[in-house]
């Protein structure tokens, strides 16, 4: 417990000590054992989200039932026009998302 009644130096500690200096922090491979090597980072991270938990588009309309009642979206739409209103909003001096890669190039 921090006993100087100084909290952001208590802040500074835990999230030091939580945070990892890179995008992504160590992850478990099947083996049990954690990995800091970029490559094999990519790799798990690949199989992991090109597995069958997530759903590839088929091209067929789903039907899902409604998580709250009373809320209907009847319909969503992506434009080419809509996507290039986002992206003339975004901040040239914005960083890079987790690979690395700047959202503009």
């Amino acid at each position: 417990m921090c006993t100087t009644g100084n909290l952001s130096k208590f802040y500074r500690y835990s999230n030091s000590k939580l945070s990892s200096k890179t995008n992504v922090g160590p992850l478990r491979q099947a083996n049990g054992s954690l990995t800091v090597d970029p490559q094999v980072k990519a790799k798990l991270l690949s199989d992991h989200f090109g597995s069958a938990a997530f759903a590839f588009d088929n091209g067929l309309r789903h039907i899902l039932s409604p998580r709250m009642h009373g809320a209907k979206l009847t319909s969503m739409s992506f434009t080419q026009s809509a996507v290039y209103r986002v992206f003339r909003k975004l901040k040239i001096t914005s960083a890079g998302g987790p690979d690395g890669i700047p959202h503009l190039s």
